[in-house]
């Protein structure tokens, strides 16, 4: 076993227990004696040695901390029973994580970490290794707590750092460097393109308060709403809400994103996928209030939903390419939902869907049991069956095969690989668009649209439709 001893951040900070354990040990190996808590060395009682030969002849800080491990690994083995002597608080160094990732094992005698210096102005706290904020990609930290990133030891790690909280901070955000020759202020843009890096630099990045900042974090949103929902200073609309009264704003903002996306407009899908957010958020917090669920068990439903259905990702499925990935989500799914029959599949599919949306749904459901037509032609025969039959249907049944008009119509659609609620959104956009622009033609012969004749109507129509053409053709 290693006993990994803490030396604090200055000459002295070491435990009674942690020097204790140095003493009895058989060698003391420091990782370096380029700090003043080397002066330790002169009050040991056992042989010591440093492990700074290793930095010189390391090309990085990456390959200077593997060959510390195999060295300390080595060392151990050799006189089994060693000290190993680290600046900070002896879990904080990241030569200890790598010893415990190799299932070495080790023994702490901890002592005041580096960030206690950062700290000054509050007892909480984020701490991470810049090591593992690179590694895991994702950080969203709340703005409400300090953050301190360390082992910030050359210059690559650096831009990996400035490039993952740029999403989170503005460029010039100020915070404080620490290395070994001491402290200074810079802003985030200037992490990468300092002269010098080692194992002691680190950055500290003091709390802000969110409703001044210009880069925001999912915590950031719950706080605002949380504000906005305040029963006795929340906004008055806000705190007025009920699931059924913004019920409808879930499908009106579904429909602005796809909007955007048919329209190709990125700066617009941003605003409207930040708009659907807010409606689970929104329902979340109500829901809170009543005791019915929170945020929390919709993010824990959603990853255990993407886990469980994926098992050809987190599990043992094989899946090849898209369709068999497909088919694997759905094998999941049906096993999650106890949807073992065709009939239950069916049942499942959620009523207050858009009905085209429903429709091919049901349909495709009930293609995988071979119900379905065997090309558009086929299927194409059935619209016309069903439009005579609309044609000839009283009045009592014209709705009933009006219905079945569509469905044999959006079967067609569905057989060619076209979306019908796609389709039929770009056709109504086109009438609109062709009706003002007949009205602009209109009022330029000093007419109104609702005056014409039924033969003005269609020469302004006609003229609307080959202005569209000769537009296409540019």
């Amino acid at each position: 076993m290693i006993k990994i001893i803490g030396l604090g951040i200055a000459d002295g900070d070491i435990s009674i227990r942690g020097m204790n354990a140095v003493n009895n040990s058989r060698l003391a190996v420091f990782k370096t004696a380029v700090t003043d808590t080397y002066a330790l060395k002169d009050s040991l009682k056992v042989e010591s040695i440093t492990l700074d030969d290793i930095y010189m002849e390391s090309d990085d800080f990456d390959d200077v901390n593997t060959c510390i491990v195999n060295k300390l690994i080595a060392l151990d083995k050799e006189y089994s029973d060693i000290a190993y002597l680290v600046n900070g608080s002896g879990t904080d160094d990241r030569t200890i994580v790598m010893l415990r990732d190799k299932g070495v094992a080790i023994d702490v005698y901890p002592a005041c970490a580096k960030e206690s210096t950062f700290s000054k102005t509050s007892t909480s706290y984020l701490a991470i290794s810049a090591y593992d904020l690179v590694a895991e990609h994702v950080f969203m930290p709340d703005s409400n707590y300090p953050i301190i990133i360390k082992d910030i030891d050359n210059r690559w790690i650096a831009t990996d750092v400035k490039l993952i909280l740029s999403n989170v901070f503005d460029d010039d955000t100020m915070m404080l460097m620490t290395t070994l020759s001491g402290e200074r202020t810079l802003p985030l843009y200037e992490l990468d393109r300092q002269d010098k890096y080692d194992y002691y630099t680190s950055i500290y990045i003091k709390d802000s308060d969110y409703t001044k900042k210009n880069r925001f974090t999912f915590a950031d949103l719950l706080r605002i709403m949380y504000r906005l929902r305040d029963r006795e200073n929340g906004c008055m609309w806000d705190k007025a809400q009920t699931h059924e009264s913004i019920r409808k704003n879930v499908i009106e903002e579904s429909y602005e994103l796809v909007n955007a996306i048919d329209n190709g407009d990125i700066e617009n899908m941003v605003e409207e996928c930040g708009d659907i957010l807010l409606q689970s958020v929104f329902h979340a917090m109500i829901a809170e209030e009543m005791s019915e669920f929170n945020m929390s068990d919709v993010i824990n439903r959603l990853c255990n939903k993407l886990v469980g259905r994926h098992t050809h990702i987190f599990g043992d499925v094989v899946a090849n390419n898209s369709e068999e990935a497909l088919k694997a989500w759905e094998n999941a799914k049906a096993k999650e939902k106890s949807q073992n029959g065709f009939i239950q599949k069916l049942a499942g599919i959620a009523e207050g869907l858009p009905q085209i949306m429903r429709a091919e749904k049901v349909q495709k459901q009930a293609s995988k049991k071979g119900l379905d037509f065997e090309s558009v032609e086929e299927a194409s025969k059935k619209v016309l069956e069903e439009l005579d039959e609309f044609l000839t249907a009283s009045e009592k049944d014209k709705e009933m095969e009006a219905g079945d008009l569509l469905f044999a119509v959006i079967n067609v659609l569905r057989l060619s690989g076209i979306e019908g609620e796609v389709a039929l959104g770009r056709s109504v956009s086109k009438f609109v668009r062709r009706c003002e622009k007949m009205e602009e033609f209109a009022h330029a012969d000093n007419k109104m649209v609702e005056d014409l004749t039924a033969e003005e109507f269609c020469k302004y129509w006609s003229e609307c439709k080959a202005y569209e053409n000769r537009q296409c053709n540019y």
